[in-house]
């Protein structure tokens, strides 16, 4: 059973004054953050829920925000509707994560941009992660979008950085002057509210993660997506079921062995499961290796609304299947 936040990390989460935002739980649904007249004439279509209750907060009283992809659903194996397709080919800005990491979204966006539509990636305005682990330099953000591609070749680099708030922090800046010039509206007030939020969500992931104690934080995953939580927050990865970046992709015999062996030898005390991938790999091998499987709610917003709430829920997971026996 999941525990229940404790008292510090409730403490740091509620020091922050912004309003909580349930978001879209599927492309047909749409939310309001305000009554203004922009609210009406604008869309702001956002990727993916995780990231769209972050420019919610960045847009609220401004613009209305639509998810395309529906709360809870692995972005990298979404397929689009054709109402997806339209309602990208309309949109006044599209807000993605970029890097692939919306797979099946990437052609109807570069249709969307090819006939005018602004796309902003996040992954632009980040030090992204190579497919080793390494940071790219900062001097490179920024650098890696569609016209530098000849220049910065960033195929394979790791997309998952929104499981790690200060990653994300560094392009709220970026993000929130896009949505400015797009809705026409002064942002500088909800920008450092979200840049609060992100830094107490660093704090409170901190936090929980104390409750650790001497116990390493060993990671076998589902595929590579908890790289960046686990190089901010001290956990080593040990291997993922599908050793790539996308949870399309598929495990070998060879590597499954692999990973057994590897298990095995660093002692790992659970495997954790995102969401996206087969449990009935995990459980396999979780059985071989005497531990349990746990769900990492690696692509659902809470039902507060809240990214804080979210990246805090990965760490108390963690925390949990670490510390079980």
């Amino acid at each position: 059973m999941k525990r229940i936040i404790n008292s510090r990390v409730q403490r740091a989460l509620l020091l922050v004054p912004i309003a909580l935002f349930v978001v879209s739980c599927s492309s047909s649904n749409t939310s309001s953050s305000g009554s203004s007249d922009s609210a009406g004439s604008l869309s702001i279509v956002v990727t993916n829920a995780v990231l769209g209750s972050v420019v919610e907060e960045l847009a609220r009283d401004i613009a209305l925000v639509t998810v395309v992809i529906p709360n809870g659903k692995d972005p990298h194996d979404y397929e689009p509707s054709a109402k997806d397709v339209a309602m990208l080919m309309n949109a006044d800005l599209i807000i993605e994560v970029g890097l692939e990491y919306e797979e099946t979204l990437e052609g109807p966006i570069d249709r969307a941009r090819d006939s005018g539509v602004r796309v902003f990636s996040v992954s632009d305005h980040v030090a992204v992660k190579d497919s080793d682990g390494k940071t790219h330099d900062d001097e490179e953000i920024g650098s890696h979008d569609a016209d530098a591609q000849d220049e910065n070749d960033h195929s394979g680099d790791d997309p998952h950085f929104l499981t790690d708030p200060l990653t994300l922090k560094q392009a709220i800046p970026a993000l929130a002057a896009a949505l400015a010039e797009a809705t026409d509206a002064n942002l500088d007030a909800n920008s450092a509210s979200v840049i609060e939020m992100l830094d107490a969500a660093h704090a409170a992931i901190v936090e929980e993660m104390t409750l650790l104690g001497e116990v390493p934080c060993k990671l076998v995953t589902g595929h590579n997506s908890m790289r960046y939580f686990a190089d901010r927050y001290g956990c080593e990865i040990i291997g993922a079921i599908i050793p790539s970046a996308s949870s399309t992709a598929e495990a070998t015999a060879g590597s499954l062995a692999q990973l057994r062996q590897v298990a095995q030898e660093e002692d790992v005390r659970a495997i954790f499961v995102d969401e996206g991938t087969s449990d009935r790999v995990a459980n396999q091998i979780a059985s071989e290796l005497g531990v349990s499987v746990f769900q990492l709610a690696s692509h659902t917003i809470p039902s507060d609304g809240s990214y804080s709430a979210y990246v805090v829920g990965l760490a108390e997971t963690i925390v949990e299947g670490l510390t079980q026996n």
